[in-house]
């Protein structure tokens, strides 16, 4: 006869199983055209937001936008309550030991650094790390956020001088405008879009592009624990049929 702890706990499996395999995974992003861009009926489509969305659509996946800020995002990885995925985030050592990771949904461009275009502290620079030795240049940097391996080691080991922001790159660029910094980095097709979009003019900033063509860490879906195993095998399959194709 089966244990009376062991009939609950597989009778609580059997209620509630159902429930959660059709709870809507929640996919946390922040408005970042051109990889994210939130349409009138709510999708949300662009660079990251359009692969990400079909993968959960081609697995059969139930999901549902969620804007929120990069704070709110890591702290609904830490907290893992809910089943959420953060949509368009890189992988590293320390964020493997939080949560899971799907494979890549999306490369950048070459990253570059923005500023103003008056600015003279800098922009002859040929390498990330020139321009990070550069001590008359102040940095700008967003709190929680990886601009990939190859710039984290760099800013790591050059300790720059730097200032961090709160807000998104549209914010990141007012203070560039006011001159809060000097420069931060960038993927190149947000550069372009970021500044487009704007109120401000094109005339006003400078991208400085690098002779090594550094480019970001792949972007992927970074999940909490309460996706499950076989959910995350679900969605690497649709992403790379997609990746298949290209």
């Amino acid at each position: 006869m089966m244990p009376y702890r062991q009939l609950l706990a597989s009778l609580m499996l059997t209620l509630f199983a159902p429930a959660m395999a059709d709870e809507k995974i929640s996919l946390l992003y922040n408005e970042r055209i051109p990889y994210f861009e939130t349409q009138l009926d709510g999708d949300v489509e662009g660079l990251i937001g359009t692969p990400a969305k079909w993968a959960f659509i081609n697995a059969g996946i139930p999901f549902e936008w969620k804007k929120s800020s990069s704070s709110v995002q890591l702290q609904t990885i830490r907290g893992n309550q809910k089943q959420a995925c953060l949509v368009g985030w890189h992988k590293n050592a320390a964020r493997e030991k939080v949560g899971k990771f799907t494979h890549a949904l999306y490369l950048d461009k070459r990253t570059v650094a923005l500023g103003l275009a008056t600015n003279l502290k800098f922009g002859t620079e040929k390498s990330a790390a020139e321009l990070l030795s550069n001590r008359r240049a102040v940095l700008m940097v967003k709190e929680g956020y990886s601009y990939g391996h190859v710039i984290d080691e760099q800013i790591a080991r050059k300790n720059p001088r730097m200032v961090t922001a709160v807000g998104e790159n549209t914010n990141m660029l007012s203070m560039l405008f006011y001159e809060r910094a000097d420069y931060f980095f960038v993927g190149e097709e947000e550069a372009t879009e970021l500044i487009r979009r704007s109120d401000y003019k094109e005339k006003n900033f400078k991208i400085v592009y690098f002779s090594d063509a550094l480019q970001e860490d792949p972007r992927h879906l970074w999940c909490t624990g309460q996706v499950s195993d076989s959910v995350i095998e679900k969605l690497n399959a649709e992403i790379d049929k997609t990746r298949a194709r290209r």
